[in-house]
């Protein structure tokens, strides 16, 4: 469940379209959507709470720090495991022509502890649906800076066919 708390409509609209864009998704590596619950009050304080899929084994970032405080890598079993569960993701949101918009580290989540074959991809907030003509990074989109591709910093165009080459 991640709780959401504010008040203000836009906020409203963000939320309901990252719900719409997760309840479109049925992927095994992408989190599944439960609802959303508007108006919910705890502590005297309104919220937005979105359901989603109970995910109890941390992110891949959080496995990769473990690792390397204990002075360890993954393996190159591991690692392969892992990317193809998330291309197997990214492949089927961009069939139906969608952008994550904010891929890193922190939202690939494990789906159970020390079970690398349990990846899920989350935090869609920022996807946008591309349709058959330019999409612009610079219009209205975000993204963590550290992880942006060079044509997204930039703000370059990209056509359907680009990204799909």
């Amino acid at each position: 469940m991640v709780l959401k708390a504010r008040s203000h409509h836009l906020f409203y609209e963000e939320v309901f379209k990252e719900s719409n864009v997760l309840s479109s998704l049925h992927h095994k590596n992408i989190v599944s959507f439960k609802e959303v619950k508007i108006n919910q009050v705890l502590d005297s304080e309104e919220y937005v709470l979105m359901v989603m899929e109970y995910l109890e084994g941390g992110s891949l970032l959080d496995e990769l720090k473990k690792k390397l405080k204990k002075n360890e890598r993954f393996l190159e079993e591991e690692i392969s495991t892992i990317l193809r569960q998330i291309l197997e993701a990214l492949a089927f949101i961009h069939s139906i022509n969608l952008i994550h918009g904010d891929l890193k580290l922190e939202n690939v989540l494990y789906a159970k502890p020390n079970q690398i074959n349990s990846i899920k991809i989350i935090d869609f907030g920022l996807g946008q649906q591309l349709r058959r003509s330019f999409i612009s990074f610079a219009e209205g989109s975000g993204g963590t800076p550290l992880y942006m591709s060079p044509e997204h910093l930039f703000s370059h165009k990209y056509t359907y066919v680009i990204l799909n080459s």
